[in-house]
């Protein structure tokens, strides 16, 4: 039981660890702060977080505080729909109508060898082939901690 209690508290302190870096990514963004929106969301998107994705995506494909990249955007969108976020699907594909068949090819290429940054240091780069399930984002998992918790009432 202690060790279950050790688990669920080290999970809830990533999880606020990582909602926080992602609540203080949204007040910089609407705040029109592009550079420090985008300083809290890249870790949190290099590390899976589909959320984080997503709004790396907005950035690059809006050109707001980067060049307007739309390989890069695709990338992002294509990684955060990768990991569950709805609304990168539809921004993905409206994308993509704006792209060149090439640029997407490339954008596609990048998104299958992408890997989450924790897995980066720890596996070569022939066991990844793009994001693993594992690479949920902190508050995905910070909800399953919850319905577990849930279950033990």
């Amino acid at each position: 039981m202690r060790a279950l209690i050790l688990a669920v508290a080290t999970c809830l302190l990533l999880t606020t660890s990582a909602l926080a870096g992602y609540e203080e990514g949204m007040r910089a963004y609407w705040r029109g702060d592009y550079a420090g929106a985008l300083s809290e969301f890249r870790p949190l998107a290099d590390a899976g977080d589909a959320e984080a994705q997503f709004m790396l995506g907005e950035i690059y494909a809006s050109g707001r505080g980067v060049p307007q990249d739309f390989v890069e955007a695709h990338l992002w969108y294509n990684l955060a729909a990768s990991g569950g976020n709805g609304r990168a699907m539809q921004a993905r594909e409206q994308l993509a109508s704006r792209m060149t068949p090439t640029q997407v090819a490339e954008a596609q290429r990048r998104a299958r060898d992408w890997r989450p940054a924790e897995a980066a240091a720890a596996a070569p780069a022939a066991t990844i082939a793009g994001p693993p399930a594992a690479a949920r984002s902190e508050r995905a998992r910070g909800a399953e901690v919850q319905r577990q918790l849930g279950r033990l009432n």
